[in-house]
């Protein structure tokens, strides 16, 4: 899932982008927040050839794991996602 999440995101990174990947704890969750800084996209950018197919099993892997996927995008600002999991 990850994999694949930072594959995208790299991707949409311009060149001397930025990534930042952050973990917390959030009452009985792990939330895993993945952002770039400089180009936008949101689930639409997923949503185009081999990009949908990744998104769907992305998205489909998390719900099993009882698990939230949001995929926020700003212009000019970049694009944040976050996965949030059950916390063992």
């Amino acid at each position: 899932v990850f994999g694949s999440i930072l594959n995208h995101t790299i991707q949409s990174t311009p060149v001397n982008g930025q990534i930042k990947i952050r973990c917390s704890r959030k009452d009985n969750q792990q939330v895993i927040s993945i952002d770039n800084f400089g180009m936008a996209s949101s689930q639409n950018a997923w949503d185009e050839g081999n990009n949908s197919q990744t998104f769907d099993i992305v998205r489909k892997v998390v719900h099993l794991h009882q698990g939230e996927l949001e995929i926020v995008g700003t212009p000019d600002l970049g694009t944040k996602i976050i996965v949030k999991l059950s916390a063992i």
